[in-house]
């Protein structure tokens, strides 16, 4: 496993309810396509390590596949308050793919927990077909580590920088070395 950085203040915005799937390893791949208020309109992959900054808007139970709809009514009654982002998740970007064609991405089913309508809605959002498979090597801090939720925050973006960097001590891979790898290979093998 690469050494990762040992502070950070980069920070990616995900809906709360996916956050809990990485921290759980049963996603360890994310699909973006970029918000309203990104720079040229697209995600990028600005960075290759982050922390996740769980958020409660713009997630619903019809954009997850059905299994997973629950969750979201309950994450959203034990959610912290407004002022107070939780962090408790860092990242790194193991693989950055882009994946231009639809069909691909129907080849990623059982390995996410996104509904199709919503994967569909956003390959062509903005009437750029596509998306970005991005394959995430996931830690979770040894305590969370409470933000406060400033309007610098705010908005519909994906990249947050943080008031000041957070430390990555004792963080622990949420799946080990070979569970990661065998979840890694099916992804890359769905997308040929």
């Amino acid at each position: 496993m690469p050494a990762m950085t040992p502070k950070s203040a980069v920070a990616l915005k995900e809906w709360a309810v996916l956050c809990k799937a990485l921290e759980e390893g049963r996603q360890t791949l994310l699909i973006r396509k970029g918000g309203i208020a990104e720079k040229k309109g697209d995600f990028e992959v600005e960075h290759r390590e982050f922390f996740f900054f769980p958020t409660y808007f713009h997630q619903k139970p019809g954009d997850l596949v059905e299994s997973a709809r629950a969750d979201v009514t309950a994450l959203e009654k034990s959610a912290p308050p407004e002022s107070e982002i939780h962090v408790r998740l860092f990242a790194t970007v193991e693989d950055a793919l882009f994946v231009p064609k639809q069909e691909s991405v129907g080849r990623l089913a059982g390995l996410h927990l996104y509904s199709d309508s919503c994967l569909d809605m956003r390959f062509h959002y903005r009437n750029k077909p596509g998306l970005w498979a991005l394959v995430l090597r996931v830690y979770k801090l040894p305590q969370e580590t409470i933000v406060p939720n400033t309007k610098d925050y705010a908005g519909c973006i994906s990249w947050v920088g943080l008031d000041a960097p957070l430390s990555t001590a004792g963080a622990k891979a949420v799946l080990s070395d070979a569970e990661f790898e065998a979840q890694r290979r099916k992804i890359k093998e769905a997308l040929g």
